[in-house]
């Protein structure tokens, strides 16, 4: 597990979305987890002050950004969240649930939707 706060000296991709909100890691929680047997990261972030609408779409708009080909509305749990299709083909699920966004990646859509079925639903 890795917790995104100052503790951690090196680049973290929530830092742009921190930036586009005009905040910073002391101003977040960020709680990741990367599997190296099936390459998939599962993640979650509150910011404060930011509500989770704003926040997905910071999510949506800046994650791993130079590596999106593709960028889609997803309906997850009977909310719209969405997929992102990066080059290299990873694809990221992002959704909210309340303040909340959350965040599965995996290299395959059956291994993503793998994991959103044990995920948070929003």
């Amino acid at each position: 597990m890795q917790i995104v706060d100052d503790s951690l000296n090196a680049f973290h991709y929530v830092d742009d979305a921190l930036s586009a909100l005009s905040k910073d890691r002391n101003d977040a929680v960020a709680v990741f987890r990367y599997s190296e047997e099936s390459s998939a990261t599962i993640g979650a972030t509150a910011v404060d002050g930011v509500g989770g609408d704003k926040l997905l779409e910071a999510f949506a708009d800046t994650w791993h950004a130079a590596a999106v080909i593709g960028r889609r509305n997803r309906m997850f749990g009977g909310t719209v969240g969405w997929e992102l299709t990066e080059r290299g083909g990873t694809f990221t699920v992002l959704y909210r649930r309340a303040d909340v966004v959350y965040l599965a990646a995996a290299p395959s859509l059956t291994t993503l939707d793998e994991i959103l079925s044990g995920m948070p639903a929003p």
